[in-house]
């Protein structure tokens, strides 16, 4: 597996045969979008300036003695590569390598990676968006953080760079930055439509106060006002790490029963495990009512062994993506990715589609209504620069999650 070493750290610079590891062999290609994906001719408004790129390089600009022949499309990556934490740090070297995986199977021999360290810190952020953009980057992958998406978003897009960030507070969108991170409101949209066409009605939510309750909750009330879709009932959110009050909030559901027709479930990990017992004993269960949780469940294999929610529901990515993604990701590097790493693969195919675009170029290729075919299935950007995806639904089972609804092979027309 690669190593990370303090040349990446400090900027190593990523292209064709250069720096990178040898190519994989075999290595699993994700197909093409089928025909009715196929992106369409987009006719680009004139700039409103001369693109600087057709002017001559300056001496700061990073090109490799083997792309001097080359019309060189820099994509700089910003990482947290030497954060204090330690799981930033290897979340990071994941994401790195899968970029590089990328490189290889979906970018175009003029596509140069530039990584750039942010440390883990709007500052670090901003110092390495600067460097790049001195170095001619002509699109900003990353950073991760929220802090450090709109600090490199503000010096970026002052020079017409998009940043193609990886955080999913959708705060810090727009403005040129698109996040390509998976946000749980996505997860509700899809939970909610299938709920609906099982003739749920309307649906509770019942989780711990935390950030991702709350995007849960509200997303669920803008949706109970929509015509025509699942209503919304009523949340019980209750203390993190308080058993009486999570049991409390248990039984007032219980007496609202009748009320909805489906549960979300915001509770993950071992605090999940620990309540479904008593949401047993108030006969919420898997078999008999419809429960939906968070696509994080997905890598908690310690759920299923908790017979009460078997045939819960949770939405997730595309099934035969995913999986060529991480089978040519274990032929390149000997193990699994990260959770995130797929979205660095996603950022590079976005840089080589981009093909240089910058400003008003950039927003109208990015803006393709068909999307983008990605490791995790198709996407494409909505009008907030946040990532709609398609989702698959998923049951917990003895074995796992199986697939009981695959994910949509194409996006409605827009509205």
């Amino acid at each position: 597996m690669l190593a990370l070493s303090m040349a990446v750290v400090a900027g190593l610079t990523l292209a064709g045969c250069g720096s990178a590891p040898p190519r994989p062999d075999p290595v699993v290609t994700p197909p093409p979008p089928p025909p009715a994906q196929e992106e369409p001719d987009i006719v680009l408004e004139e700039p409103d300036e001369p693109d600087p790129r057709d002017a001559e390089e300056p001496d700061s600009y990073i090109k490799p003695p083997h792309m001097e022949d080359r019309t060189v499309i820099r994509a700089a990556l910003l990482l947290p590569f030497s954060a204090s934490n330690e799981a930033a740090r290897n979340e990071a070297a994941s994401m790195l390598d899968a970029a590089q995986l990328a490189l290889f199977e979906r970018g175009g021999d003029s596509l140069l990676i530039i990584p750039k360290d942010t440390g883990g810190r709007a500052a670090g952020a901003r110092a390495a968006a600067q460097s790049a953009l001195r170095e001619g980057a002509d699109v900003i992958l990353g950073p991760l953080f929220a802090e450090s998406v709109t600090a490199a978003a503000d010096v970026a897009w002052a020079q017409g760079v998009p940043v193609i960030a990886f955080s999913t507070d959708r705060m810090v969108a727009g403005e040129g930055a698109y996040l390509l991170s998976y946000p749980p409101e996505e997860e509700v949209e899809a939970l909610s439509r299938y709920a609906a066409s099982q003739g749920a009605g309307a649906a509770a939510l019942l989780g711990p106060t935390n950030e991702y309750t709350r995007r849960f909750d509200q997303r669920l009330r803008e949706n109970g006002a929509m015509p025509g879709g699942l209503s919304f009932a009523t949340s019980e959110i209750y203390p993190l790490f308080n058993a009486d009050a999570s049991t409390a909030a248990i039984t007032r559901l219980d007496q609202s029963r009748g009320s909805f027709g489906a549960l979300f479930l915001t509770e993950t990990g071992d605090s999940l495990v620990e309540l479904a017992p008593i949401l047993s004993i108030h006969n919420f269960e898997g078999r008999d009512t419809l429960l939906m949780g968070s696509a994080l469940w997905r890598s908690q294999i310690t759920l299923r062994g908790v017979a009460s929610l078997r045939g819960a529901l949770i939405a997730g990515p595309d099934e035969n993506a995913q999986t060529r993604f991480e089978n040519a990701y274990r032929a390149a590097y000997g193990s699994g990715p990260s959770r995130l790493a797929s979205l660095a693969y996603d950022a590079v195919a976005i840089a080589d589609h981009l093909a240089g675009a910058r400003g008003r170029q950039a927003e109208l290729k990015l803006a393709n209504p068909q999307g983008f075919l990605g490791a995790g299935g198709l996407f494409r950007f909505d009008q907030e620069n946040i990532a709609e995806r398609a989702l698959a639904i998923y049951e917990l089972t003895a074995g796992g999650f199986q697939q009981v609804q695959p994910a949509p092979t194409r996006f409605p027309p827009e509205s």
